[in-house]
């Protein structure tokens, strides 16, 4: 029997997880399970059973979670456009606004081309992407009436826009205050 000792293990386990080719589709406890048995058979004593790691490695995030899916129900081709960009969305056009994709992805300037009969696009400075101006505020009021999707570009690229920060009036000073009271 020969004596296991923490890097002879591991190394044993990579050496055998590649001779096995082992599957993405496995399992990671019966990976282990398959890994422990086989160091069993190669007379390694005091092996207990291995345990699989305990971190799950981390999922990689689609963009369309990050992104709006517009559309026609059913079409042949979808676009996505950033989270936020979407100024002016009427009611008869919320069925645009796909919940998964639908057709073949294609470039936003491709579905605009296609679909300027329910989507347009209305340029704003990059100020007002930020919330540094009340543009929107403006803009807004102005496509209350649009009968189209409006989505915000900048250099006819789409943008997220921001919240306006809410303005906080500054608090005088207490110190400059009392000086100025004297």
């Amino acid at each position: 029997m020969k004596s296991v000792s923490g890097r002879l293990l591991a190394a044993a386990v990579l050496i055998i997880a590649t001779q096995d080719g082992l599957r993405a589709a496995d399992s990671a406890a019966s990976q282990v399970s398959r890994m422990t048995e086989r160091l069993r058979q190669q007379g390694y004593q005091d092996v207990r059973q291995l345990k699989p790691p305990q971190a799950s490695i981390p999922r990689r995030s689609s963009f369309y979670e990050r992104a709006l899916i517009l559309g026609e129900p059913g079409g042949a081709m979808h676009a996505i456009v950033p989270l936020g960009s979407v100024l002016h969305l009427p009611d008869h056009l919320r069925d645009r606004v796909l919940s998964k994709p639908q057709g073949k992805l294609v470039a936003w300037e491709t579905l605009l081309k296609t679909s300027k009969t329910w989507l347009g696009t209305q340029e704003i400075s990059l100020a007002a992407a930020r919330g540094e101006s009340r543009e929107i505020d403006v803009l807004t009021a102005q496509l209350t009436n649009e009968r189209r999707i409006i989505i915000a570009v900048n250099q006819a690229r789409p943008v997220p826009v921001l919240q306006p920060a809410e303005a906080t009036s500054p608090k005088p000073d207490e110190a400059a205050t009392k000086l100025n009271s004297r």
